[in-house]
């Protein structure tokens, strides 16, 4: 039951991503881990940029004059999370609506929210959070450079918690540069890198 349902997440957000759909506004997922003290609740509130541990969120292009950023949204007033992307254009000071990137149908939990980072082409990755076998880890890639208003392609699903992407000029066995993923000892000063 357990592989159907993870087959059905990844086809939800293949959907979401062929129809490029646009949200009207910039709503975050709010949430609540329901762990109650004297003090109030461990964390509640909208935690659209949840956790500290997904980054990097934005990225700057200088080529494109741009930030790109990513969040976790919701539909208006439930707890669904929808993985969303905008940009703001330095040039214009404008900021378009927010095109979904991935709707985790049903997922109401912003550890699933994302991170992203931007290629030597100006391709646009983003890597949404999973919940190691319960729910996938997702890989999206811009259809094209500096634009997240063409949508997204599902690159990639397997297991992926915390995701933090950096990309890294490096040849890949192919030959050619791209992102890969290592795993960095704990020991180690620097962090891991995917």
């Amino acid at each position: 039951m357990r592989v159907f349902a993870t087959a059905a997440l990844a086809v939800a957000c293949v959907a979401a991503a062929d129809a490029v759909r646009r949200e009207d506004g910039y709503r975050d997922i709010w949430f609540t881990l329901g762990e109650v003290t004297a003090g109030g609740d461990k964390y509640s509130g909208g935690l659209g940029t949840y956790t500290a541990n997904h980054v990097p969120i934005a990225v700057y292009s200088a080529e494109a004059d741009k930030t790109f950023f990513i969040y976790g949204g919701s539909l208006g007033g439930r707890r669904h999370l929808l993985i969303m992307a905008s940009l703001y254009d330095h040039r214009t000071g404008r900021v378009p609506r927010p095109v979904v990137v991935c709707d985790k149908k049903g997922v109401d939990d912003p550890h699933d929210n994302a991170s992203l980072c931007l290629d030597g082409q100006g391709h646009l990755w983003v890597y949404v959070s999973g919940r190691m076998r319960h729910r996938p880890g997702l890989r999206y890639r811009s259809r094209r450079p500096f634009d997240v208003q063409a949508g997204f392609d599902l690159v990639r699903t397997g297991e992926m918690t915390y995701p933090q992407p950096h990309w890294i000029e490096a040849p890949s066995t192919a030959g050619g540069s791209g992102p890969f993923s290592t795993a960095i000892p704990a020991a180690s000063s620097t962090s891991a890198r995917t």
